[in-house]
């Protein structure tokens, strides 16, 4: 378990730097902000066919072969993104690493899933790759400056390259087809666990949605109110570190008092980040309020994600929870791309609430109706 925590994590950081590759495609192939901007969708949409690539192989092929594969492939597509010499060249790039990464992290996810408390493997997992996170920006930053956009832009190669010897310690005979059919003892009907993990799934869905509204607003929204690019970026790097205190919630106390409840104030620091980003005019004031969204978003994914684990007898839902998070990924900043060019920022900041908001009503009024069944979450030991 801790092998595929540290994977999931490895496969992370290239979603979580994503926002800084755009200005250095501008920047490296002198192409405009909207063609690189169609690169990160190209990615995105490696990303879909990855994640249902994901979703049809694992129950046919071992997993552990489909996680060494993944990881080679991005790990030589991530090594030649800065190599590209033209816009196409860069864009069947990025298409193979979002495919590829995508599928390392479905099927990681779905490893993480069988932990006796999902909420812990996905919050171990969720604060490594914060901490990767931080140091990948960092040196991010440091290859730009040092060396050139083509170095900063192969990085990522160095991260998900570790994922390569990793795969080899799992087991051979890792694989899916190991559904759970007692869980129906355990929480009502099988019938309704599986209705319970179609809601869960939703709301995984919209949470997403909301939280990736802003996801690539984040350093514009800090450069509109008076910081530098410089002090965004280390604001970043050090806003990961704050919120692994945050993530590591789960891991520490599992589902302690029932997840709803987590859930709950999650959604409340959700609000309460997109207040602060909105009105973060200093580096402290900025770090703290990004510190808190990353908080939010990631402690979102942990719970919902391990509610649809754990209302999942066949393992299905499961393999679709990262179809759900890629097609986020490219849902979300398409609302916050069409905002912007109606209105400003802070358009997307108000808009981005009202699809966590929608999430965390559909759980509480299915739960209400079942408070037996489905809705209750046994305290973890």
């Amino acid at each position: 378990m801790a092998i595929a925590c540290t994977l999931y994590a490895l496969s992370l950081i290239l979603i979580d730097v994503a926002p800084f590759f755009v200005g250095m495609y501008v920047d490296s192939l002198r192409i405009s902000l909207s063609q690189a901007g169609f690169v990160q969708t190209i990615d995105q949409a490696g990303g879909v066919v990855g994640a249902v690539l994901g979703f049809i192989l694992m129950p046919r092929a071992p997993w552990r072969s489909l996680i060494l594969g993944a990881s080679i492939v991005a790990t030589i597509a991530n090594a030649v993104t800065g190599l590209a010499d033209s816009y196409l060249m860069l864009c069947l790039i990025r298409f193979a690493s979002g495919l590829s990464v995508v599928l390392l992290t479905t099927v990681c996810a779905c490893i993480m899933a069988r932990a006796t408390v999902p909420d812990r493997a996905f919050g171990a997992g969720m604060a490594i790759s914060l901490l990767l996170s931080a140091a990948a920006i960092w040196l991010l930053d440091a290859l730009r400056a040092d060396i050139g956009h083509g170095a900063a832009l192969s990085s990522g190669a160095l991260w998900i390259g570790a994922a390569v010897l990793l795969s080899l310690l799992l087991p051979a005979d890792l694989r899916g087809g190991t559904g759970d059919p007692g869980i129906s003892d355990r929480e009502g009907t099988r019938l309704d666990t599986i209705a319970f993990g179609k809601i869960a799934l939703v709301g995984l869905l919209l949470f997403a949605v909301g939280a990736n509204i802003v996801s690539g607003f984040t350093e514009r929204v800090g450069l509109a109110n008076g910081l530098t690019s410089a002090e965004v970026a280390k604001a970043a790097a050090f806003s990961y570190i704050l919120s692994i205190v945050a993530v590591l919630i789960p891991t520490i106390v599992g589902v302690a008092g029932g997840r709803l409840k987590w859930i709950a104030l999650t959604t409340l620091l959700f609000f309460g980040a997109i207040w602060a980003l909105y009105d973060s005019t200093t580096v402290f004031s900025y770090t703290i309020a990004f510190a808190a969204y990353l908080s939010a978003w990631g402690l979102g994914l942990t719970y919902y994600m391990s509610l649809v684990a754990d209302n999942d007898p066949d393992e299905k839902f499961t393999r679709m929870i990262y179809i759900m998070n890629v097609a986020a990924q490219a849902i979300g900043p398409a609302i916050g791309a069409t905002l912007v060019a109606k209105g400003s920022l802070s358009i997307v900041l108000l808009v981005a609430p009202f699809p966590v908001a929608a999430a965390f009503a559909m759980i509480v009024i299915f739960a209400t109706r079942r408070p037996s069944d489905a809705a209750r979450v046994p305290v973890a030991s």
